[in-house]
C-alpha cells in the first residue's frame, strides 16, 4: 500500500479544512474520479509556492505515468521508425497539451498557489493529479483518466517549438542537459544574449537578442546537428 502523506496539521488543518474539501470536491467532479484516499489529492493540488508538499513527487510520478500511457495508447498505430514512434508521442505529450488538459480540468478554480506564473503551474498540476490518481486506484484509473481525457487531435511535430521537442528527446533518453548565460554584449535598449547548451558532454552555443530566444536557438541546432528530430 502507498503511504500518503499530510502536510497540514493542528490549527492549520482546521483552518483550511472546508476550503480544501471544497477543492477537492471540484477536483473529483472536473476529472470524473472519486480518490479513495483525500490526501493524495490535497497533494495534488497545493503547490509548493504556497506551503510545502508532496506535489513535486506527485508531478514526477505523473509525468512517467503519462508518457507510458500515451505510449501504449498510439502503439497500435503504424511507425515505420522509432523516430515516426518519439515525434507522435512529443505531440501527445507537452506542454502544450498539458496546459490544454488542464483547463478542460478546469485546475485553475481549486490549484492553491502563490505567484503569477499560472500556466506553468497548470502544468505541473496536471501532472500532479494524474500522479496523485496512479496512487490512489493504480494503473488502470490513471490509464483510463489518460485515455478518455488526452485530446484525440494533436499538433504537428513541427508545430513544437524546438526547446518543447529537445526536453521531450532528454526525457525519452535519459540524458541530462543545462542551459547557460555564457555573456551579454551590445547596448542595453539592443543586447545580445551567448547561451551554451549542454547534453551530456555535448556542447553548442546560441545567440540572439533575448536569453529566452538564444536556448531555442541552441536546442535548434543540437536537434538539427545531434538527432534525426529536424531534417538538415
Amino acid at each position: 500500500m502507498h503511504k500518503a502523506y499530510s502536510i497540514l496539521n493542528g490549527a492549520e488543518l482546521e483552518d483550511l479544512f472546508k476550503s480544501l474539501s471544497k477543492k477537492i470536491q471540484l477536483l473529483e467532479k472536473n476529472i470524473n474520479y472519486n480518490f479513495k484516499n483525500d490526501l493524495y489529492a490535497q497533494n495534488a493540488i497545493i503547490h509548493p509556492s504556497y506551503k510545502k508538499s508532496k506535489f513535486e513527487l506527485l508531478e514526477f510520478m505523473g509525468d512517467r505515468v503519462l508518457n507510458l500511457a500515451i505510449s501504449q495508447i498510439i502503439w497500435d498505430e503504424q511507425y515505420k521508425s522509432e523516430r515516426e514512434y518519439a515525434e507522435k508521442l512529443a505531440t501527445k505529450v507537452n506542454k502544450y497539451t498539458l496546459l490544454e488538459i488542464a483547463k478542460i480540468w478546469n485546475i485553475k478554480d481549486y490549484i492553491i498557489y502563490i505567484g503569477e506564473h499560472i500556466d506553468s503551474i497548470l502544468v505541473d498540476a496536471c501532472e500532479s493529479i494524474i500522479g496523485a490518481v496512479f496512487l490512489d486506484g493504480g494503473w488502470d484509473s490513471a490509464y483510463k483518466l489518460i485515455k478518455e481525457n488526452w485530446p484525440k487531435q494533436s499538433m504537428s511535430f513541427a508545430e513544437l517549438d524546438p526547446k518543447s521537442i529537445l526536453q521531450q528527446w532528454i526525457h525519452q533518453t535519459s540524458k541530462q542537459h543545462k542551459y547557460t548565460l555564457i555573456k551579454q554584449d551590445g547596448p542595453p535598449h539592443n543586447p545580445q544574449y551567448t547561451v551554451e547548451l549542454q547534453v551530456n558532454q555535448q556542447k553548442i552555443i546560441g545567440v540572439s537578442r533575448s536569453i529566452r530566444l538564444a536556448e531555442k536557438s541552441a536546442a535548434f541546432d543540437f536537434l538539427k546537428k545531434y538527432t534525426n528530430l529536424i531534417k538538415k
